[in-house]
């Protein structure tokens, strides 16, 4: 799942359960990458 992200990439994560802890969890069910061609 995490096999074509680099560090301190951009993206987007869709998530049911966001968890308040250092560092913060989720359970994720859609992680979307963001590209910066497509900023306008």
């Amino acid at each position: 799942m995490f096999c074509k992200l680099e560090m301190n990439q951009k993206v987007r994560i869709h998530a049911d359960i966001l968890l308040e802890s250092y560092p913060g969890q989720t359970y994720a069910y859609y992680i979307e990458i963001i590209d910066d061609d497509d900023e306008s």
